[in-house]
């Protein structure tokens, strides 16, 4: 998922750097893992996911700044 959410955020830049626009909605990222749903949507940290906390902070800043909707 979360290179799906930085090649989002890559078309984006590319949009708006050949002067296309950037969508005033945010890009929608579909997704079939629900724990990495799960993680982006509520930001609870267990012993298990100690070691992809980065990543899903990453995403979980991409989605509260509305550039990227993951479903």
């Amino acid at each position: 998922t979360t290179l799906a959410v930085q090649e989002a955020i890559y078309q984006r830049d590319f949009a708006e750097a050949t002067g296309v626009g950037v969508p005033d909605k945010p890009t929608k990222v579909y997704n079939d893992n629900t724990g990495s749903l799960a993680l982006t949507k509520n930001p609870v940290l267990h012993t298990r996911t100690k070691h992809i906390g980065v990543k899903q902070h990453f995403m979980r800043d991409i989605v509260n700044k509305k550039i990227v909707d993951v479903r």
